[in-house]
């Protein structure tokens, strides 16, 4: 599957909606399918990894929302640390994965 960028708009916010990483911390998204489950893989930037890394450990057990504008995308549940400069997010169905590339590439 292709690398997108990230529209401008996109964002990370925590539950109190703050905005904890924006569209200048993803380096790219793609839907990924293995043998598990299909998901969609954020890269970040060497800052949106140390962002998205001091988020994480803040957010252990609530969600962080993935937005496009005011819009939100889809709300993951973070259940463990994290330290590598990307993030998966799992997905029922492939379709589900393509929608949540499809709605925040550019």
């Amino acid at each position: 599957y292709p690398q997108y960028s990230v529209k401008d708009n996109v964002c990370i916010k925590n539950e109190a909606g703050e905005v904890l990483l924006n569209s200048t911390h993803f380096e790219s998204v793609q839907v990924l399918e293995t043998d598990k489950r299909p998901s969609v893989l954020f890269m970040f930037t060497d800052e949106g990894q140390d962002l998205f890394n001091q988020a994480v450990s803040e957010n252990i057990n609530k969600t962080l929302d993935l937005c496009v504008g005011d819009e939100v995308i889809t709300s993951p549940k973070i259940m463990a640390e994290t330290t590598g400069r990307s993030v998966t997010i799992s997905t029922d169905t492939l379709k589900e994965a393509e929608d949540i590339v499809n709605k925040v590439k550019k």
